[in-house]
């Protein structure tokens, strides 16, 4: 009984991949509820096609948070099986959904993405509002809240110093834009963060160097900074 339900969120497993999510949006339609229902939707960028953009077009209006940690070979480091030209391609391509209300960009801020954060993060900014101008909602920068080994807060101070000329960076290129200047407050409270230094610097190294030996991938190659981490084990 959908009389009584006015907003619906999907948040995975990934939503423009999964059957099963197409499955329930299909039966939203069909039931022909979807054209008062207001519908957010989280998605990687993986992949984009006509039967779901159909079906997500049924709705009165959508709400779109993308999930990118990165662009490039960042990106693919980060999210292993992805392609950033094809998400890309997604990420314009969902602009263009006309019941479209707004699209933002979520990203965890990270150890793995924080030396090159100015970099990324233009990226991705600028690119969002190229596509989608006003409907673009900016990017929000996501603590860390498991696991913590992730967080930045156990490097050495100099690399902390790095990772602040980042942010001042960004500052500087969007010193009038309150978006990007209210996202950037999450990166100063990392940096902050108090942790178990050394049990969460360890962990991060296990965890990285045994990812890496599975997925015959190399940190080093994308954040060179950490090699004094990595082979000091």
């Amino acid at each position: 009984d959908l009389d009584n339900v006015k907003w619906l969120k999907m948040s995975g497993g990934e939503t423009l991949i999964d059957p099963r999510v197409h499955k329930v949006l299909k039966k939203v339609v069909d039931s022909g509820h979807a054209k008062n229902l207001y519908l957010h939707l989280i998605t990687n960028a993986t992949s984009w096609n006509s039967r779901i953009a159909d079906t997500i077009s049924q709705f009165k209006h959508v709400t779109i948070n993308f999930s990118f940690d990165g662009t490039g070979k960042l990106e693919e480091y980060l999210r292993t099986g992805t392609r950033w030209e094809q998400q890309n391609l997604v990420f314009k391509a969902l602009f263009e959904l006309e019941n479209l209300k707004w699209l933002g960009v979520n990203s965890v801020f990270q150890v793995t993405n924080a030396f090159s954060l100015a970099s990324w993060y233009k990226e991705v900014y600028e690119l969002g509002k190229e596509y989608g101008k006003e409907k673009f909602n900016g990017i929000n920068l996501l603590p860390l809240v498991d696991p913590m080994y992730l967080c930045v807060g156990w490097l050495d101070d100099d690399h902390k110093q790095i990772i602040e000329k980042q942010i001042q960076i960004l500052e500087n290129e969007y010193q009038s834009d309150k978006k990007v200047l209210n996202s950037l407050k999450v990166v100063r409270k990392e940096l902050s963060a108090k942790l178990d230094v050394e049990k969460e610097k360890a962990t991060y190294v296990r965890h990285t160097i045994a990812l890496d030996k599975i997925r015959k991938t190399n940190v080093l190659d994308h954040v060179p900074q950490l090699e004094r981490y990595i082979n000091a084990v």
